[in-house]
């Protein structure tokens, strides 16, 4: 059975890929977000699993539902993010960049595995060559008296005129 050549490579090649995936989601998901608008609301009432408050827009009153935060009260001022061609659609965070540090991480195994490919690669090619040595053993007038020398072994002297 041959063994593969490229494994360390082709690992991290292919886990840098399914990360640089998920940073286009990333992209995605912030560029979704940017079109929240933040606002302040007002806490009207808190039940055991919701919480309903109430925002302005353009003089205008909305109300949402949303699930209960800890150590949110009635009457409490928090802030709350509208879509901005929606005005009832609403949450209560907005996406944290951290989220691209999966990503970035993935993008640099995908580095690493491309250099590691190239250089693997590089090295298989210098491997694949015959390495010949030589040294002149003896000069004559115009004749040098070359040996050749192949993985440590005298392969043949040869004379070459100057």
């Amino acid at each position: 059975m041959k063994k593969n050549k490229f494994g360390k490579e082709i690992f991290f090649l292919f886990i840098g890929f399914l990360l640089l995936l998920s940073l286009i989601l990333c992209v995605y998901v912030i560029s979704v977000d940017r079109e929240y608008i933040q606002t302040t609301a007002i806490v009207e009432k808190v039940t055991d699993d919701k919480i309903t408050y109430s925002y302005v827009v353009k003089d205008e009153e909305y109300k949402c539902k949303s699930k209960k935060k800890d150590g949110i009260k009635v009457g409490d001022k928090i802030k709350l993010y509208y879509h901005k061609n929606n005005v009832e659609q609403a949450k209560l965070n907005r996406t944290s960049n951290i989220i691209f540090l999966c990503p970035l991480t993935g993008l640099i195994l995908c580095v690493i595995g491309v250099v590691e490919v190239i250089k693997k690669k590089k090295k298989d090619n210098d491997e694949d060559e015959e390495q010949y040595k030589t040294k002149v053993i003896s000069v004559l007038g115009q004749t040098q008296k070359l040996k050749i020398i192949t993985d440590g072994d005298t392969v043949s002297e040869y004379a070459n005129s100057l």
